[in-house]
């Protein structure tokens, strides 16, 4: 999320105001019918008091006259009724189809007002003893003042009644949304300052600000995290290259008194033991030394935090057995043809390194052994070492992951570390083990295969082999793995013979295998013909070095590691 997508405060509280003028609306169409009926009922009892004039005891007085055939009486009381209620017009008819009065439902049972314009007409029906006598119609004519001052009033307190409605509404809005406001900064600052419950928010829209605060707290704290990181790393860099100096000196004149030491003492095999581990910590010394000075020569902290290399997992182990001759017991070795990995080869090493030593010095059975074993799962590598060895206690199991040595008082880091460095590489370890039968330790590592690696040879018909190669044995193989094809192959065992070939010839169809150390000759002599070889591939014996693999990367070459040699498949391509 980005600050572009943040709400507006104008779209926050739209809603709101949205509901506020609904609501205004209805109240204001709430009044104004009210008012509506207020002003008919209001006319209506008017109009009645003036139309409908005559009562029970004038109608009963009308209709004895009718009877009566007094016209003269009907006449002056007709008149008395018009001057007392100060009408237009009053008189007696026993029909009313000559009067023209639009959409009024007379009858001769119910008293009712009807009209024409401005001009209201009052019918009242003379009834006595169930006897209709005919209706008497009164009319008044009214003008445009026909609001009384009363009904003005009533308008006018209306509409005040109406504006303080809608003002009071009004600040009670602004006091809702400052409110709301209010309580959802209160709770944006318990965001900042490190809370990441999001539930008691109002709305979705300060939810999105409190999550983007939170992941943007996230990342400083995990740039924080990386930059304590780094110079965790640089300090430890710098302690571990001074060590690994300091050890060097003693190593050195250790070695160099040891064949004096030889040759006034037996030869045991404690003694040849001593040798080897002389040469052990000097290795170790040495590779920490070189790590350090590849890592700060010319890179920064920050690339040796990620200074990790394409390496084959079987030459890790195969490497860690073979400075390990001194281990007296049975390993072995079930190996997949190859496994890529992307990590720090000095890292891996360590830590498998100190597993493969845990499992040698847990046997103590009669049968000593240990079994390595690599498949692949999918994306991911599966490394099992097994040992037949005392085993761990059912109840110590958690102890020694987070760091119980079993074997001596105090901390046994190895393996706590090792379960964190698994977990960092996005892999695992986990431990299976039966006291006095053995352990398994079970370990998942990330498979990370390199572009420029192939164990495939393609090629045509029209394909010419050229071989640059300085090993006789290398050489030979390659002869012996061309023997099959019919293609035209040429082999060369040094750089001016393979110069004067390639000069001012077509190398479109050719495929050159050379191994790294002609191959950097070649650049180095700024051969102009190298660049025109379509596909080159380069036999080299150190994988890990990262220099092969950054020059490699950046051609367009192929790497073949020598210890995966045997196994190159050649494969023809037919041209459709």
């Amino acid at each position: 999320m980005n600050t572009n997508q943040l709400p507006k405060i104008k779209f926050l509280f739209s809603r709101v105001l949205f509901i506020s003028a609904i609501f205004q609306i209805i109240l204001l169409i709430l009044l104004t019918w009210c008012g509506q009926n207020f002003y008919k009922s209001n006319k209506n009892d008017i109009l009645k008091k003036d139309l409908l004039i005559v009562d029970n005891i004038t109608a009963s007085e009308i209709a004895k006259y009718i009877l009566l055939n007094n016209n003269y009486a009907i006449n002056l009381t007709l008149m008395a009724l018009q001057q007392k209620s100060k009408i237009d017009n009053i008189e007696l008819t026993q029909s009313l189809n000559n009067v023209s009065l639009k959409n009024c439902n007379i009858n001769k049972h119910t008293p009712i007002i009807c009209n024409n314009k401005n001009v209201f007409f009052g019918i009242i029906p003379i009834n006595i003893a169930n006897e209709f006598y005919g209706f008497i119609m009164t009319k008044k004519f009214y003008n445009n003042d026909f609001f009384d001052t009363s009904m003005k009033m009533a308008a006018i307190l209306a509409v005040i009644l109406i504006i303080l409605i809608i003002t009071m509404n009004y600040f009670l809005i602004l006091i809702s949304v400052k409110r709301y406001i209010n309580n959802n900064i209160n709770n944006l600052a318990k965001i900042i300052s490190g809370s990441n419950v999001i539930d008691h928010f109002n709305t979705n829209d300060f939810k999105l600000i409190a999550n983007y605060i939170i992941q943007e707290r996230e990342t400083i704290e995990k740039l924080q995290k990386a930059l304590t990181k780094k110079k965790l790393h640089e300090a430890i860099y710098k302690i571990s290259a001074s060590v690994a100096h300091d050890l060097n000196n003693p190593i050195n004149g250790v070695k160099m008194i040891m064949p004096k030491i030889k040759n006034n003492m037996v030869e045991s095999p404690e003694l040849k033991l001593l040798d080897i581990y002389i040469n052990q910590i000097q290795l170790i010394a040495s590779d920490i030394l070189k790590y350090f000075r590849e890592n700060t020569s010319e890179k920064t902290i920050e690339n040796n935090l990620n200074f990790s290399k394409f390496i084959i997992l079987e030459d890790i182990i195969s490497s860690i057995i073979q400075n390990n001759k001194q281990w007296k017991c049975n390993i072995e070795f079930l190996n997949n043809e190859y496994s890529w990995i992307n990590l720090v080869p000095i890292q891996l090493q360590r830590v498998l390194t100190n597993l493969l030593n845990n499992a040698y010095e847990s046997l103590s059975n009669s049968i000593k052994n240990i079994t390595i074993k690599i498949t692949l799962k999918d994306t991911m590598i599966e490394l099992i070492i097994e040992d037949t060895g005392y085993g761990i206690p059912e109840d110590q199991l958690a102890n020694v992951l987070q760091g119980k040595s079993l074997k001596h008082i105090g901390k046994g880091l190895g393996l706590s570390s090792a379960v964190e460095y698994f977990k960092e590489i996005g892999g695992s370890l986990a431990i299976e083990s039966k006291q006095n039968i053995g352990t398994k330790i079970i370990i998942t590592i990330p498979q990370s295969i390199p572009s420029w690696f192939t164990n495939k040879i393609q090629y045509t018909e029209d394909t010419i082999f050229m071989v640059l190669e300085d090993s006789i044995s290398n050489l030979s193989y390659w002869q012996k793995l061309f023997i099959i094809t019919d293609n035209k192959k040429l082999y060369f065992a040094d750089l001016d013979s393979f110069k004067e070939s390639i000069e001012n010839n077509i190398l479109e169809n050719v495929i050159l295998i050379t191994n790294y150390t002609l191959y950097k000759k070649l650049l180095e002599e700024n051969i102009t013909n190298i660049s025109n070889i379509p596909i080159i591939f380069i036999v080299y014996d150190d994988i890990n070095q990262c220099e092969v693999q950054t020059i490699i990367k950046n051609s367009n070459c192929r790497l073949i590691p020598h210890s995966l040699l045997e196994k190159i498949i050649l494969e023809e391509s037919y041209m459709s």
